[in-house]
């Protein structure tokens, strides 16, 4: 028993036009990730901590919560 041959086939007259963005519209520099950074290896695990306590720092002391978020865990002082 032999398969049937697939094909595929292509429709080129409704091809549709997808506009990019020029080099000067468009950052196309790499991506300044911490979390980039963190999951390919190309920083330390101080570094990472740091930019975590950072971050709790910024929660606790600058960000707007909502009244009954204030006493969530992920907004504790790190001292």
């Amino acid at each position: 028993m032999t398969k049937p041959i697939k094909f595929v086939q292509f429709d080129l007259t409704i091809n549709k036009i997808f506009y990019t963005y020029s080099n000067t519209e468009y950052c196309r520099l790499p991506i300044d990730s911490i979390l980039l950074k963190k999951n390919s290896n190309q920083m330390s695990e101080a570094e990472w901590s740091q930019h975590r306590i950072d971050l709790l720092n910024y929660k606790y002391s600058e960000m707007i919560v909502h009244k009954d978020n204030v006493t969530s865990i992920f907004l504790r002082k790190i001292v």
